[in-house]
């Protein structure tokens, strides 16, 4: 402060100090700066959702319940496959996705009465359908002590496949590379 401010501010203590002393002064305020990281924390949330729609694309995997009762299961990407059996158990579907595990060693039980085809367990699918990564199941059709096994695998072009097995309980966490649990091959799944 200059000369004349420092004068001003002598004589405005001067003359009324004591008021200013005994004034009640308010608790400052803290909601500014509440305010203001709930704002950086909403950009930065909104930063790192357009990031990941933009770097990500199609999610690794949507499980959709549907009005008609059926569930549509769809692993776009390995990594999908653990997301994807939390929604179904929360859902309470009997239903679990496996990856494909060299170093897996459980084995599934198939359920002799109940071979493929498994045209009872999920949705008709158009001949022309391409999707090989979804399937829409009849969760109510799935029998009892029994789990609707999803088993997902890369294939060399990087897509997802999902095939169907019928399995007794426990389900197996993942299928060894030799595993077969009778699985029907391909299924043309449901969108």
């Amino acid at each position: 402060m200059g000369e004349f401010e420092n004068q001003l501010w002598s004589d405005l203590l001067e003359a009324h100090g004591e008021q200013l002393a005994a004034a009640h002064r308010p608790p400052r305020s803290r909601v500014r700066p509440v305010a203001l990281a709930a704002g950086g924390i909403g950009v930065a949330g909104a930063a790192l959702a357009v990031t990941l729609t933009v770097t990500t694309g199609t999610p690794a995997y949507a499980v959709t319940q549907n009005a008609d009762g059926t569930v549509t299961v769809a692993i776009h990407d390995i990594s999908g496959v653990t997301g994807a059996n939390a929604q179904l158990a929360k859902l309470g579907v009997r239903a679990h996705a496996v990856t494909y595990d060299a170093h897996c060693k459980e084995e599934p039980h198939p359920d002799p009465r109940h071979p493929e085809p498994y045209g009872w367990l999920i949705e008709e699918v158009p001949q022309d359908s391409t999707a090989i990564d979804t399937v829409t199941i009849k969760p109510q059709a799935i029998p009892a002590g029994d789990t609707l096994m999803l088993a997902t695998r890369v294939h060399p072009d990087g897509k997802v496949d999902v095939q169907l097995g019928v399995v007794r309980d426990p389900a197996p966490s993942c299928l060894g590379w030799g595993s077969d649990p009778v699985i029907e091959s391909s299924p043309a799944p449901t969108r």
